[in-house]
């Protein structure tokens, strides 16, 4: 596969002063989830919460894998990953997920957050790379679910009484950057369901590869001919391993720095 240059700054992005987060040591990967990209052995697909189920998400004591990944029966893929972010609030993800998208210099927000993986953003796009020694993916997000999780098919009613406060939820779509013009983009749902904690959030995210939300409800949308590969899973999984412990590692300091 073909070696891609690290993602570097531009002379006027190392002048803003929160580009000394992008010159910090690579984030380590949590160690539960080290384990399972280690191991390489899928999930049981009996274990994966599908759309019907989406309200076990409500309370995890109903989930039976926190940390996981695997191709479900109907040839979509699925993951599973499992974030404590002690010390980061509601409030500074709330933060974040604003400031990071609404300025000139969302190139650099969105490099800090994942220096060795995080390339370029734009409108409701993102060029990373899923996993290491993966392509470069163009990445597109659709809609957007987190001020409506009922649409994602949650109960609102039962969200009250849980600790469950947000579902960053969305309907996105991945290509391999210059990929071949007859391999279609692979559509996903991704969730990160944040719960708060006594000292901060914990987060659950969540993919569905091969799936889309329509109507409030999940449905498969990729051709018979489409491939979801394991490798793509496991690249997923340990990309959102790396994005969310570098989020927990910078939020605190870089929101009390830059929060107006």
């Amino acid at each position: 596969m073909r070696q891609i240059a690290e993602p570097t700054l531009t002379d006027k992005e190392k002048k803003i002063s929160y580009s000394k987060y992008f010159y910090r040591e690579e984030d380590k990967i949590d160690a539960d989830i080290q384990k399972v990209l280690d191991s390489k052995v899928m999930m049981d697909a009996k274990d994966v919460i599908l759309g019907d189920e989406i309200n076990k998400m409500l309370d995890p004591k109903n989930l039976k894998v926190e940390n996981g990944y695997c191709i479900l029966p109907d040839g979509c893929g699925y993951v599973a990953a499992y974030h404590k972010m002690p010390g980061v609030t509601k409030e500074m993800y709330s933060w974040w997920n604003n400031w990071w998208t609404s300025s000139a210099d969302s190139n650099l927000r969105y490099k800090i957050w994942c220096p060795k993986h995080h390339y370029n953003c734009g409108f409701k796009w993102n060029l990373e790379t899923c996993g290491t020694g993966m392509p470069l993916e163009d990445v597109y997000i659709e809609d957007l679910f987190r001020n409506h999780p009922e649409q994602m098919g949650l109960d609102l009613e039962k969200m009250k009484n849980s600790n469950l406060v947000m579902a960053d939820g969305a309907n996105a779509t991945s290509r391999v950057l210059n990929g071949d013009y007859s391999v279609r983009p692979i559509p996903s749902i991704v969730c990160h369901f944040v719960y708060e904690t006594e000292d901060g959030i914990e987060m659950r995210t969540r993919f569905w590869k091969g799936y889309q939300i329509l109507g409030g409800k999940f449905y498969k949308v990729i051709k018979e001919d489409d491939v979801v590969s394991k490798e793509s899973l496991i690249g997923l999984l340990e990309h959102n391993a790396r994005e969310m412990q570098g989020l927990k590692n910078i939020l605190p300091d870089l929101y009390r720095e830059e929060y107006k």
